[in-house]
């Protein structure tokens, strides 16, 4: 039984011989909202042109880079496959207590730079992946230049299908620690959003002239495969019990690949069971999310496990569950998580009375985009008075966030 979304195992698998075809939707925005964007940069509006000057230009410079792939880096999964992702767990350091430094102890919020060499480990890595195949997908849809397209396609023949490159569809060994007795470590499935993100990403490029015969199919293939592993191996199962934002973006995650799978049945379950299982449990009767209020980092982790709940409210969106006005009995809710973080984030300040030992991650607030779209969705107007208030350049989150 799979307790996180209360259904028989065989009801949800995929069927990895044969998967059905994935959608060409983009879920990473709420719906109509790349219509709408399409519609003002063809009416010549000026916040929309210049959103767009900005996102040719920083996918102008990901056109120059090579293909990224698992199989470059030094560090070696202890399977000793090259094709296994693996990386380091971020928060972990040598022991100073020990002759070789083994094994690594936790400094919460402290981030190893060995844990983000991009020459190393593959953590960097597969958020480059997600960045530049996003940016190149977004360029194509609003431009129609095939360059980007082509870009993106071959990344994800070069990721996904080339037996010489394509990763393991598995997270088998991310965020490993050095000296452990054991090198699984559910918490590395936070790193599979980025390849989530990356599949999303592609469905804007699905219909373009770069694919080779058979290619598509093969994504497909690979995300079944994944998809499987993530609901029904240990990893997952384990995973998906966590009580605080690894938990909602385990289900961000499964519910972006079933959503491309059509499996639409298992997302409105999640979805559902997110209600109580994510907002209601993680969110108290004053906004407080107490389990990211305990990290060092408790600012940051407010926002951005708030962030992960607004992503699973998009997709929600997108199948007739709302997430964004859900309230539990005593009003648990992710605006009033929201509510609680205003006087932290908006100017004139409130001093945070929580430890924030990363203090650049408070200078702009991360939950602007999310704070845009709670103004639609929640019909609040004064979030979106605090993103003016607080907003010195429109970036393209920003600019989607108010479609």
């Amino acid at each position: 039984m799979l307790v996180s979304v209360g259904l028989v195992a065989a009801d949800v698998a995929p069927q990895v011989a044969a998967p059905a075809a994935m959608t060409s939707t983009y879920y990473g925005v709420r719906p109509g909202s790349l219509e709408k964007a399409k519609a003002l940069i063809a009416q010549g509006d000026k916040d929309a042109l210049a959103v767009l000057k900005s996102l040719t230009k920083e996918a102008d410079k990901v056109l120059d880079d090579k293909p990224l792939t698992v199989t470059e880096k030094k560090l070696l999964a202890p399977s000793g496959d090259k094709h296994d992702y693996a990386s380091l767990s971020p928060y972990r350091w040598p022991n100073p207590a020990t002759a070789d430094g083994l094994p690594y102890i936790l400094k919460d919020g402290e981030v190893n730079p060995e844990s983000r060499d991009f020459a190393n480990s593959d953590s960097g890595r597969g958020l480059a992946l997600a960045k530049a195949v996003r940016l190149t997908c977004l360029a194509y849809y609003f431009t129609g230049k095939d360059v980007y397209a082509d870009w993106a396609i071959n990344q994800a023949r070069v990721w996904f299908v080339n037996e010489d490159t394509r990763m393991n569809p598995d997270l088998k060994f991310a965020q490993l620690i050095r000296g452990a007795k054991k090198f699984d470590n559910k918490t590395g499935m936070l790193e599979g959003r980025h390849l989530a993100i990356t599949v999303d990403s592609l469905a804007l490029v699905a219909n373009a002239k770069g694919w080779k015969p058979g290619e598509r199919e093969a994504v497909e293939a690979w995300s079944a495969k994944f998809f499987e592993w993530m609901v029904n191996g240990e990893l997952g199962k384990a995973e998906s019990e966590s009580p605080n934002n690894h938990g909602t973006y385990y289900d961000e995650q499964v519910v972006r690949w079933a959503l491309h799978l059509g499996k639409t049945d298992f997302v409105k379950s999640v979805l559902e069971a997110a209600k109580k299982k994510r907002i209601a449990a993680q969110i108290e009767a004053d906004g407080k999310q107490p389990r990211e209020l305990a990290r060092t980092n408790a600012l940051s982790y407010s926002q951005f496990s708030l962030r992960g709940m607004c992503a699973l409210a998009i997709m929600g969106e997108h199948v007739g569950v709302d997430l964004w006005n859900y309230k539990s009995e005593d009003g648990r809710s992710i605006g009033l998580a929201m509510d609680y973080l205003l006087p932290y984030i908006d100017e004139p300040r409130k001093e945070w009375p929580y430890k924030q030992i990363v203090a650049k991650k408070v200078e702009v607030p991360e939950l602007l985009p999310e704070l845009r779209m709670a103004a639609i969705t929640m019909k609040k107007p004064e979030y979106e008075a605090l993103v003016k208030r607080n907003n010195a350049k429109l970036s393209l989150e920003l600019f989607l966030g108010g479609m």
